[in-house]
C-alpha cells in the first residue's frame, strides 16, 4: 500500500475503487454501473433476487463526504441510493490495506444530517453542493466537525 501514496490520483481512486467491487462481490452481490451518472460512482448491487442502489465512496484519511443542497434538507447521490459502499484505507498515515464497508444509506443519512445540524448550532459554514466530511471511525463528540462519527465501529468491514 506504500505505492498509494506514490500513485497518481486517477489511479489510487481506480484502484480503490476496484477494491470496494471485489469486497461486494465477496458478499455474492452482482454489481452493474448506472449509465450517466458521471463521477458520482452508483452501481445496482444485487442478491438473493433483491436489487439495491450503491454509491461508491473512497477515502484515505477515513472521512467521506456528500454534499448538502437546499440548506441540509437533501443530501446529493446520498438520498438516492440505498446503500454506501466504502473503500477505506485501513490506517491514514501508514496504509498497508484497503478495508471494505457496506453501509445502509438511511444510516449514512443520519450520521450527516446529525453532523449539519451540529455545524449549523455552533457557527460553522456549511455551503450547499459543496462536500460535508464525517468520520468512519470513533471520534469525540465534544468536537463538532466530529459529530456522526463512528459508522465503521456499529458497521464492520466486509472485506
Amino acid at each position: 500500500m506504500t505505492r498509494l501514496k506514490e500513485m497518481g490520483e486517477s489511479a489510487a481512486w481506480h484502484l480503490m475503487v476496484g477494491a470496494a467491487l471485489e469486497g461486494a462481490r465477496q458478499q455474492g452481490y452482482a454489481l452493474k454501473k448506472q449509465p450517466g451518472r458521471g463521477l458520482s460512482n452508483t452501481y445496482e448491487l444485487t442478491k438473493d433476487g433483491k436489487t439495491q442502489t450503491a454509491s461508491i465512496r473512497t477515502t484515505r484519511d477515513r472521512w467521506v463526504a456528500f454534499p448538502p443542497l437546499d440548506d441540509g434538507k437533501r443530501w446529493k447521490t446520498l438520498d438516492d441510493v440505498d446503500l454506501v459502499l466504502v473503500a477505506a484505507v485501513d490506517d491514514r498515515l501508514n496504509p498497508q490495506n484497503v478495508d471494505v464497508y457496506l453501509f445502509p444509506a438511511d444510516e449514512v443519512k443520519k450520521r450527516f444530517d446529525a453532523s449539519y445540524a451540529a455545524r449549523i448550532e455552533n457557527g460553522h459554514t456549511v455551503r450547499n453542493n459543496y462536500g460535508m466530511w464525517v468520520m468512519l471511525d470513533k471520534g469525540d463528540d465534544a468536537v463538532i466537525s466530529q459529530v456522526g462519527h463512528g459508522i465503521a465501529e456499529e458497521y464492520p468491514r466486509i472485506a
